[in-house]
């Protein structure tokens, strides 16, 4: 009975396993090659796994030119960036860095798109899925079970600094400087790192998101 039970879990795992390696969430939305030609389509993503101990340098999205299109792996040396569609009206936009300490997670989500950036990096455990963002909208980056995020600010994606709890007040003062109301929100704690997405949109539209209502 033992051995019937081990066999059945064993089986379940596989199974399991599968299912995950072949199923593809695809959203619409593009790609740019190095050469910076547009890809209109569908794009899958998954970020890595902070598990998979084997995984070597680099990695891919797919790309299909419509539902029934051919299936198309793509490696980070091949793109320029690609974008990904979160609801009728906003994309969320990811480059390629080149930076040595990212090179087994070389996909960065834009956060802030000014002269100085705001990057996030995303590693996880597990599929990603829609999860509403800091407006109630349905978003595809946020929504990871397991998943491990960091910030980076800087003018382009090579050359990065991290965003922490230390450095955050005065960083964050300096980039949304251009409003006052939003820096004595930082400042007064309204909004701390936890509250990135949050304070982004409060920043760009002077409301306070669902979330915070």
């Amino acid at each position: 009975m033992r051995k019937i039970l081990l066999l059945l879990c064993i089986l379940s795992i596989t199974l399991t396993a599968k299912a995950q390696l072949f199923s593809k969430n695809w959203i619409e939305g593009c790609y740019y090659d190095t050469a910076g030609v547009k890809h209109q389509g569908l794009i899958a993503w998954d970020p890595p796994s902070a598990n998979n101990l084997f995984k070597g340098k680099g990695d891919n999205i797919f790309y299909k030119n419509g539902k029934k299109g051919e299936k198309i792996k793509l490696k980070n040396s091949e793109i320029r960036s690609f974008l990904l569609k979160n609801d009728n009206t906003m994309l969320d936009s990811f480059v390629v860095t080149k930076n040595k300490d990212f090179q087994k997670k070389p996909f960065l989500m834009v956060l802030f798109n000014n002269d100085t950036k705001i990057y996030v990096s995303y590693v996880n455990n597990s599929s990603p899925n829609m999860a509403p963002n800091a407006a109630g909208l349905m978003m595809f980056s946020p929504g990871y079970s397991g998943n491990i995020i960091k910030y980076y600010y800087g003018t382009n994606p090579d050359s990065l600094t991290v965003l922490n709890k230390k450095n955050f007040v005065e960083i964050m003062s300096c980039l949304l400087a251009g409003k006052p109301n939003v820096v004595a929100k930082i400042k007064d704690k309204t909004f701390k790192i936890s509250k990135l997405e949050e304070l982004l949109y409060f920043y760009r539209t002077d409301q306070y998101p669902k979330s915070m209502l």
